[in-house]
């Protein structure tokens, strides 16, 4: 789940420039430490992206593909 809305990026509001990048490099980095474990009947992992409402990235059902792809869809 990554925060896209304006406090997380807004100085003023608390946030920092740098802060999507930093979500979405962990959540990469989070994808990638689960390598081949990632697949239907293993790890499953969806990502969504939300400010004042929700949008899916991808969902549980795309986790079998290679983890590179999995990646470049978080954004990293």
């Amino acid at each position: 789940m990554l925060d896209v809305s304006t406090s997380t990026v807004s100085p003023g509001l608390g946030g920092t420039a740098s802060a999507f990048k930093d979500m979405t490099e962990f959540a990469a980095c989070a994808v990638e430490s689960f390598g081949r474990q990632i697949g239907p009947r293993r790890v499953r992992v969806a990502a969504i992206e939300f400010a004042t409402s929700a949008q899916s990235l991808f969902g549980f059902e795309r986790s079998e593909e290679h983890t590179s792809e999995l990646q470049s869809q978080i954004g990293s």
